[in-house]
């Protein structure tokens, strides 16, 4: 005879198999945790989607149960069920091999903490049940509602284990705590998270910020160490090129970091302009081709955020280095002509574009046919009055503009 107590026994049976199932296709086979941890599974099978979801793990169909535990919000969830979430990803992501999986883990941990943490009845009650009257209670609440925080901490720390290394769990942390604010957008709190701006103001969103910077940070300390040394040796050259090498892979594993696009224009400048004065044209290339993704990352960010004004001037002289030392005369003018576009108050960039455009007036006459001179000479007539606007007096623009006179047309 087939008693409900057989019928219990099954289904914590069947759901502790399900657990080992799901926590093997999450955490890439590590060792399986407390069958404690299989209340998750009963939880959530407690919904009709969720026993579906059940049923097909039983016969080895994980996405469906996989999807569940990764609500797309977590307010409107039944406490017990986000503190099942909340330790099961948390647990998941301190295994798992830090790739996009884990990642979506701290994630998802970081979230059902959070939504959480707004259950005041429900952590009250957990932490009457659990400590009793051994902690005071205002302490009981303060380690239930500073869970979050906590986690951002863990992950703090596990990135600076390889930071100077640039480890892939560093790559890790630095990837999450970016995503911080993506993550309070799946949870209630005290604060409007439903806006981009709301949750950047968030405190737990500037917390992330602040333990990301602490990361950036130790990832570059062994380039300004390499920086300042290079600079005691004096003139710039092979350790400057290596160092700034090493700031650009810096760069490129923080995924574009704006702090350190400004360190590296900040320290680049006064050694390009030396090397220039000194028309070391080799090394200044070099440079410019070591740095230039850098420099054209912060150049597109110009555009788009006011607030980085104050670099205009300084990458708009990168962008008049690298047209100077650039081969092709099309391609002079057209970063000439984008320096400008950034800055249009630099002097250098005005000097050089309005040579440039001068140099393209002389062109212009010099190889066109005779039938078609006098157009190309009013062609040439719009580069040198544009010229001249940039910067008036230049030898170049006088020529263009006699040669545009011996064509019988005003210059």
């Amino acid at each position: 005879m087939w008693r409900p107590d057989d019928q219990q026994l099954l289904e914590r049976l069947e759901e502790r198999t399900v657990m080992r199932a799901l926590w093997r296709r999450m955490s890439r086979g590590a060792p399986p945790p407390s069958e404690r941890a299989a209340g998750l599974v009963h939880l959530l099978r407690q919904t009709e989607e969720g026993a579906r979801a059940v049923e097909q793990a039983l016969e080895g169909e994980l996405e469906l149960l996989v999807a569940l535990t990764r609500p797309r919000r977590y307010d409107g969830l039944r406490p017990t069920l986000i503190h099942h979430l909340a330790l099961w990803h948390h647990a998941v992501a301190r295994v798992a091999p830090p790739d996009a999986e884990a990642e979506e883990a701290w994630l998802h941990a970081f979230a059902a903490w959070t939504a959480l943490a707004t259950e005041a009845t429900y952590l009250r009650a957990l932490a009457e049940a659990v400590a009793g009257d051994a902690v005071p209670a205002v302490d009981r609440e303060a380690v239930a509602l500073g869970a979050p925080s906590r986690l951002l901490a863990e992950l703090e720390a596990l990135g600076l284990e390889g930071a100077a290394s640039l480890s892939s769990t560093t790559a890790l942390a630095l990837r999450v705590l970016s995503r911080i604010p993506e993550a309070l957008a799946r949870c209630g709190t005290p604060h409007d998270t439903t806006h981009a701006l709301a949750r950047e103001a968030h405190p737990l969103a500037r917390e992330a910020r602040r333990r990301r910077r602490t990361l950036v940070d130790a990832a570059m300390e062994p380039v300004h160490h390499a920086l300042e040394e290079a600079q005691a040796k004096g003139q710039p050259g092979e350790p400057h090129l290596a160092a700034f090498a090493s700031a650009v892979r810096v760069w490129r594993f923080t995924a574009h970091d704006l702090e350190l696009e400004r360190f590296v224009l900040d320290q680049v400048i006064p050694i390009a302009w030396e090397l220039y004065n000194h028309k070391h044209w080799s090394l200044l290339r070099r440079l410019d081709q070591t740095i230039a993704a850098v420099v054209d990352a912060l150049a597109n960010r110009l555009g788009q955020d006011p607030e980085l004004v104050a670099y205009a001037s300084r990458v708009a002289q990168m962008l008049v280095f690298r047209a100077e030392l650039e081969g092709r005369f099309e391609t002079q003018l057209e970063i000439a002509e984008r320096a400008l576009a950034l800055c249009d108050t630099h002097r250098n960039g005005r000097l050089v574009c309005a040579d440039l455009l001068s140099e393209r007036a002389l062109r212009r006459i010099e190889t066109a046919p005779l039938w078609d001179r006098k157009r190309a000479a009013l062609e040439a007539r719009v580069d040198t009055r544009r010229a001249e606007s940039l910067f008036p007096g230049l030898d170049r623009t006088k020529r263009a503009k006699e040669a545009i006179a011996r064509e019988g047309v005003e210059p």
